[in-house]
């Protein structure tokens, strides 16, 4: 468990860093791109890191590997998780 939660982590990370250098070379001017995608990739970026935060804390933090302690705290996390991935795979299309 604790493998994937340091995937989790390196992978949030990388899209940090992606979302920086994304906003650097458009202030910088090397890439031009309309406004509405760049605001469109931020979010998707925003959103993603969201999603790998949220799944990392509800696997370490919170401990949501199995539905017997808190089963309505672990359906209502992972049906958001869910539709949060939903979201992002309409955003990427």
């Amino acid at each position: 468990m604790y493998s994937f939660s340091i995937i989790l982590l390196v992978t949030a990370m990388g899209v940090l860093i992606l979302l920086a250098v994304e906003i650097r070379q458009r202030t910088s001017g090397r890439i031009v791109m309309p406004r509405k995608r760049f605001i469109l990739r931020m979010i998707t970026g925003i959103l993603l890191f969201s999603l790998l935060g949220a799944l990392f804390a509800g696997l370490t933090i919170f401990k949501l590997n199995s539905p017997h302690e808190q089963p309505m705290f672990f359906l209502a996390f992972w049906i958001g998780a869910i539709l949060l991935t939903l979201v992002l795979a309409v955003l990427a299309l």
